[in-house]
């Protein structure tokens, strides 16, 4: 009977048997729920291309090129998608952005590639400080 103890369901020895570690899989959480995110902040941007972007009427506008370099400064790039998130941030509608897009695009600030079904991938284009 003793021999009958000392082995598994399976036939191997009892000693043998290797019992799972609950803890194996487990890990710590990379971040907790109430911990939140630091405060983003907008870059530097060049004062010709702000000069430029104030010469434009209304805020929208100034809204949506905030945005735009807001999104270059994420990105580290000057090419980028006003994607849903930054929109949502800057308190902008569909019809604002494409306001503001065509009033830059105008100005000669910035560069749309439009593709259907897609987010307009937006370059923001340097532009010349006036001579003084």
């Amino acid at each position: 009977m003793k021999e009958s103890e000392d082995v598994a369901p399976d036939g191997t020895p009892q000693e043998l048997v290797v019992m799972p570690d609950p803890y194996r899989n487990w890990r710590k959480p990379t971040r907790q729920k109430d911990q939140r995110r630091k405060p983003r902040y907008i870059r530097t941007i060049p004062v010709s291309w702000f000069v430029e972007l104030s010469k434009l009427p209304g805020k929208t506008p100034l809204i949506v090129g905030m945005a735009l370099q807001f999104q270059t400064g994420v990105k580290k790039s000057k090419t980028v998608e006003l994607n849903q998130w930054t929109r949502e941030q800057f308190g902008l509608d569909h019809y604002q952005i494409s306001r503001g897009v065509e009033l830059l695009e105008k100005a000669g600030l910035i560069r749309v590639q439009r593709d259907p079904g897609r987010l307009m991938l937006i370059t923001i284009l340097d532009v010349e400080s006036p001579s003084a």
